[in-house]
């Protein structure tokens, strides 16, 4: 199915505020540092097997694509640091949200 042109609307335009912190050094991080790039949220958490399983190509499309504007960023859904840094990729921009 289509969405329909009042859905796509919907999503168009500047993205709201989203406070996040690095997994690697618990530094804030927010949307508005990206403004004018492709922004590609991908939500992932400790414990979901195809999560980590599509570190490996997403981090792939993020450097493939990087000159054209688009940015990754890998936010955890793990109720802490600690459970989302157990994965072993934080080196990558991986971000908690701030409210975890």
């Amino acid at each position: 199915a289509t969405p329909s042109t009042e859905a796509l609307e919907s999503v168009q335009g500047p993205a709201k505020s989203c406070p996040m912190k690095t997994l690697k050094d618990g530094k804030d991080l927010s949307l508005e540092a990206f403004k004018g790039k492709v922004v590609y949220l991908d939500f992932w958490a400790s414990w979901c097997g195809p999560c980590a399983l599509s570190f490996p190509f997403m981090s792939d499309v993020a450097k493939k694509h990087k000159a054209e504007g688009l940015e990754l960023i890998a936010i955890s859904v793990d109720e802490s640091r600690e459970e989302a840094a157990e994965l072993g990729v934080v080196g990558r921009r991986l971000v908690q949200r701030q409210d975890a």
